[in-house]
């Protein structure tokens, strides 16, 4: 892991570290470098300019001013002078913005659960769904070569069938995870792995259009922690389909078959609100997955109550309103349902996200065309006790051997042996 978080830590420009190969010096004469420093004005106040004189015999400098962002007890140079790459880890690289024993993720893989009686503690099914099974059911002879693509096809797998067409039928859990901003790895993109196998009225439908897809459904039920209101959103997705699929021997083109949640998340006015904020306002309360579609889109000229919920919906085809299926050979193109057996290998709803490191800022080194720079003024924004930390570096000779700057360089802090001081001091900043 030690290389791993040293690659991480390579591009630390703001701490001024690594600016360039040292053309002097060898490593042996490495010295401990000497720094103290003074700030003033001693009782600033929020909009004053403070300054910090440096005294020092270093080669580099950087400064962390304690400000949000900018603390060097929330920084990566901090366990590299420690040495204590696993409090980084805990203390620093992998703090999560879900705090106080929120959790930011939900996750289940078939392959955990034993019974089915384990599988309904989380999950609830509902609509037409029969034969509900926990299992290892790859084989290329008896099931569609995509079961065996799945992450897990030597392990327990759920499965169930889908009886009625046009029933919308899923299943239902509560993940309590947290919607928290645009971060790298969203909790909003979530996955559902899935696979299909078409009954073989569905099937011969799809082999007469070549259409492999059915419209993933989802409802969402969120909480706004700031007032405590639950809002709940219903999705179709007609467009960018990609579930359910199958690859059964002469069915259309196989794909992954996954359900995410992203597809939806960023196109709904409401949640935008919140991907801005850093703040944990959101929170994922209930999912409720629908797997087999609408039979055609919910627009047109014939009405029916297919799903027999007292409401009466509008489609785009007629239809046989026993089978779900459209009158006319024709309108087989406009067929959105699903009828067969489904496969779930596992769910990984929300993600780990981690507040970024603090960084510092650069004050050049003494082998720039600028120079050391030895003061540094700096405004603070807002009232409170901040802590000023100045790191001090002499850094030796690049190690490498043969040719190693051309072909045997790695970017990487041990290519430096550096040896480091650091100064602090505690202002109070009033309004």
């Amino acid at each position: 892991m030690k290389n791993l978080f040293n690659k991480l830590l390579y591009p630390a420009l703001a701490l001024g570290l690594f600016a360039g190969c040292k053309k002097t010096g060898v490593n042996g004469d490495l010295k401990d470098p000497k720094v103290s420093i003074t700030v003033s004005p001693s009782n600033p106040r929020v909009g004053d300019s403070v300054t910090v004189d440096i005294n020092t015999d270093a080669e580099y400098l950087s400064i962390f001013t304690g400000d949000a962002g900018h603390m060097y007890e929330r920084s990566r140079i901090k366990p590299i002078i420690e040495g204590n790459w696993e409090k980084f880890k805990d203390t620093v690289y992998k703090v999560s913005y879900a705090k106080d024993g929120k959790k930011a993720t939900w996750d289940r893989y078939m392959k955990d659960y034993n019974t089915l009686d384990e599988f309904y503690q989380d999950f609830e099914m509902f609509g037409a769904i029969s034969n509900v099974q926990l299992g290892v059911f790859n084989g290329r002879e008896l099931f569609p070569e995509s079961i065996d693509e799945m992450t897990y096809p030597d392990k327990n797998q759920l499965k169930f069938t889908i009886t009625d067409r046009r029933i919308p039928s899923g299943f239902i859990f509560k993940p309590n995870t947290f919607v928290v901003g645009p971060h790298g790895d969203d909790p909003a993109w979530s996955v559902i792995e899935t696979r299909s196998v078409c009954d073989p009225t569905d099937k011969a439908v799809r082999l007469a259009t070549g259409n492999a897809d059915s419209p993933s459904g989802w409802v969402i039920t969120t909480r706004d922690l700031r007032t405590n209101f639950d809002t709940t959103i219903q999705f179709w997705n007609f467009n960018f389909m990609r579930q359910p699929v199958t690859n059964d021997p002469g069915g259309p083109i196989p794909s992954s078959g996954n359900y995410y949640l992203g597809d939806y998340f960023y196109a709904d006015p409401y949640w935008k609100t919140f991907q801005d904020s850093l703040q944990l306002q959101l929170q994922l309360t209930k999912v409720k997955v629908i797997m087999n579609g609408r039979i055609t889109q919910n627009e047109g000229a014939y009405s029916y109550d297919l799903d027999h919920d007292g409401v009466i919906e509008k489609y785009t085809v007629p239809l046989d309103t026993a089978t779900g299926l459209p009158l006319n050979e024709s309108d087989y193109s406009q067929y959105r349902g699903f009828q067969g057996d489904m496969y779930v290998g596992y769910i990984n709803f929300g993600s780990n996200e981690y507040e970024q490191w603090n960084s510092g800022f650069s004050l050049g080194s003494i082998y720039s065309s600028t120079q050391l720079k030895k003061q540094y003024k700096y405004v603070y924004s807002g009232p409170g006790q901040y802590t000023i930390t100045v790191i001090a570096t002499n850094k030796g000779r690049k190690q490498y051997s043969g040719d190693g700057y051309q072909t045997l360089r790695i970017q990487d802090i041990d290519d430096y042996p550096a040896k480091r001081a650091l100064a602090s001091s505690t202002i109070t900043v009033s309004q």
